[in-house]
């Protein structure tokens, strides 16, 4: 580096006492003492000083703190604690070698964010942009439009106009979602549209102040490789989340309440789910060029009291495999592809679908529906239709898989096929279904329109389980109901248990060549 004059040194201590660094008495005597030792040696005194400062001093020249004054979990405040020492880092000066004629500024990674409240007009005060008292979304989109990413600290901020990110790796985020809150006076259309590379939302609270019209809280358009995670949807949403001809979106812990939507017509909540609105997740294709939404990762999410929960009509790749809990819809998940549509590889683990005014999973549509496996998923307390239900009319729609997962306590059927071929039930608990009236329905219908190849396994069909132990019964007729499936299809009984039907195990087709029914036992 070559030697550094003991004036340097002296500039050092005063710059850093300018700055508000406390320096010990022990490096004013070291000034004196550089004359005497080499210019690498005085390198070493430099860094150790600086090194030896307190951190929170370095903070004090950051032009960021208020973005984290209030109190939150310690990860967050190590993380705003970063944020302030990087910017404070950004601005000390780099010595260089005697040659060099000034000093040069590092640049730090914060220096990809902005601040919105720099882009307020005049007369407009901060107080008023975080406290509701003034529309804060053109601040945020000029902040945006920089390109660069945009954090809000906590606060209430207004936003009548939607918010756009369109540049590779911009995200938009609050302090946290219990602390930084969007009221979204969006009458129609998105609130939030984002349309680039690996982009993210997240740690907001995004709150609808009054009834939007088919718009939706986020709206995803050909991006890739997104993160939405740490979010709160909540108020008068029609859709929560749209995504439309996207690869990659990760979805993870958001909660979308229940969407209150004023004059709505919905079913008396007393009598069961009082629903309202669109879906609260919608995977759909550009509907210009036909390409679908690939590879969406579902995980953490619960969704109360949507039309909808999940809506899938044109994706590859659905993927969940922890926690994915809809309740009070009036279908927890749809698959519904129209005749040039495509839902394919629907991979989940641990999926809830439950009280659903009409079917909890419905699978139907026109489009092939191919591929779809789930595993410890659950599917109970319809209100007034089936635990599951499949009607797709697609003759080469099929493989569909479920595996140690519960269809309970439904107003008709447990599993309701009427469409669709290879289907796999295999250890799974199909109980205490046909929930009103005696003798009304099976605990599993295969219908006339079902494709070939059904097999049900080593499961458990009838009355039993906690419903049973506090005093329940069972209405249904039989275990499996399967008179009217076709005579040259093939249907597999095996090792099965059925406990508690008002008219017996089975009802078969009247041919049985191509009905294997063995090792089963029950009633």
């Amino acid at each position: 580096m070559g030697s550094i004059k003991s004036t340097n040194f002296r500039q050092i201590i005063d710059t850093s006492q300018q700055m508000g660094f406390p320096v010990c008495a022990c490096s004013k005597r070291c000034t004196s003492a550089s004359e005497r030792l080499p210019g690498r040696s005085l390198v070493v005194i430099c860094c150790a000083i600086l090194l030896l400062t307190p951190i929170k001093a370095v903070c004090k020249a950051s032009r960021t703190p208020h973005l984290f004054s209030v109190k939150v979990a310690s990860l967050q405040e190590m993380e705003a604690n970063k944020l302030s020492i990087l910017l404070a880092a950004s601005r000390i000066p780099v010595i260089d070698a005697p040659d060099s004629k000034q000093n040069r500024t590092q640049v730090a990674d914060i220096s990809a964010y902005v601040h919105p409240e720099d882009y307020l007009k005049a007369g407009q005060s901060k107080e008023a942009f975080s406290n509701n008292e003034l529309d804060a979304s053109p601040a945020i989109n000029t902040a945006l439009a920089t390109g660069k990413s945009v954090i809000l600290p906590c606060g209430y901020y207004q936003v009548n106009e939607m918010l756009q990110l369109t540049r590779y790796g911009q995200s938009l985020s609050g302090a946290s979602r219990s602390c930084t809150t969007l009221a979204l006076n969006i009458k129609s259309g998105p609130a939030i549209k984002y349309s680039s590379i690996n982009q993210s939302i997240h740690d907001l609270e995004l709150d609808f102040t009054q009834k939007n019209v088919g718009g939706s809280a986020i709206y995803s358009e050909h991006s890739s490789g997104s993160h939405l995670y740490n979010l709160v949807i909540q108020g008068a949403a029609y859709n929560g989340i749209y995504i439309v001809s996207s690869g990659g979106v990760e979805i993870d812990n958001v909660n979308f309440l229940p969407p209150r939507l004023d004059g709505e017509l919905i079913p008396d909540p007393q009598k069961g789910p009082a629903y309202a609105g669109g879906a609260a997740i919608t995977l759909v294709n550009d509907v210009n060029t036909g390409k679908p939404t690939l590879d969406t990762f579902l995980n953490e999410i619960n969704i109360s009291q949507y039309k909808y929960g999940l809506m899938i009509t044109d994706a590859s790749g659905v993927y969940s495999g922890s926690g994915l809990n809809i309740v009070g819809c009036k279908h927890a998940i749809v698959l519904a592809p129209g005749d040039a549509q495509t839902v394919n590889v629907v991979q989940f683990s641990n999926v809830l679908g439950d009280t659903s005014f009409d079917d909890n999973w419905y699978i139907t549509g026109g489009g092939l529906i191919n591929e779809v496996m789930c595993v410890n998923c659950w599917a109970s307390s319809s209100v007034s239709g089936a635990g599951l239900s499949a009607d797709n009319t697609n003759p080469e729609s099929g493989q569909i898989s479920f595996t140690n997962s519960t269809f309970l306590n439904n107003f008709s059927q447990g599993i309701k096929l009427n469409g669709m071929k290879n289907w796999n039930l295999t250890n799974i608990t199909v109980e205490m279904n046909s929930r009103e009236g005696a003798g009304k329905y099976p605990d599993i219908s295969i219908m006339e329109n079902t494709g070939d190849y059904i097999r049900i396994q080593n499961s458990f069909i009838g009355k039993g389980g906690r419903i049973s132990a506090l005093g329940g019964n069972t209405n249904t007729t039989y275990a499996v109901e399967s008179s009217k499936y076709s005579l040259d299809k093939h249907l597999m009984l095996t090792g099965n248990q059925t406990a508690g039907h008002i008219l017996g195990m089975f009802k078969l087709p009247l041919s049985r060549k191509n009905v294997i029914n063995e090792l089963n036992q029950g009633n």
